[in-house]
């Protein structure tokens, strides 16, 4: 909450606190949580709110060396995250979904108002940059792929497909 929004609300509530009128009571109640919706966190207030927050990472996760993992990130259960990949949660949150890997030279970061959430049994691509999205479970996102703003990739893979997909470009 930014010091103005604080200064409003104590305000408020010293105020319908004395005030003989319940009505005038409920209104500035109502009053100060539309102020709070109003007025969001300043770029500092929301910079300290998520960069000081220590990553959770599950002890079966794995971050290379070299790999870059600050602030509102979590890591799930057997996710990795490969060598010069950056996962910056510094102004909203990350979260990889389990068994997930995000590949070397990938970037992972966020929007004020829209985190970046990464699905179970995800593949992200060398190089991709995945930005205020959601990837759904099951995805391979190709190496520099670009997903951006509020983005929700929906399609999954199919294993077996890819599989013989494989299979027949090894041929």
């Amino acid at each position: 909450m930014t010091v103005c929004q604080i200064q409003v609300n104590n305000f408020l509530e010293d105020f319908s606190q004395v005030s003989k009128d319940h009505r005038l009571a409920v209104f500035a109640v109502a009053f100060a949580h539309q102020l709070r919706t109003i007025f969001p966190m300043t770029p500092h207030e929301r910079l300290q709110r998520f960069l000081d927050a220590t990553p959770q990472v599950h002890p079966s996760a794995f971050i290379a060396p070299g790999a870059v993992v600050i602030g509102d990130v979590t890591l799930a259960e057997e996710s990795s995250v490969w060598f010069q990949t950056v996962l910056r949660g510094d102004i909203n949150r990350i979260v990889i979904g389990p068994r997930s890997n995000v590949q070397d030279g990938a970037v992972v970061h966020l929007a004020d108002d829209y985190g970046a959430y990464v699905g179970e049994l995800v593949t992200v691509g060398h190089k991709a940059i995945l930005h205020a999205c959601t990837i759904a479970d099951e995805v391979l996102d190709s190496p520099r792929s670009l997903v951006q703003r509020q983005a929700a990739n929906r399609l999954p893979v199919q294993m077996a497909v890819l599989h013989q997909l494989l299979a027949s470009a090894a041929r």
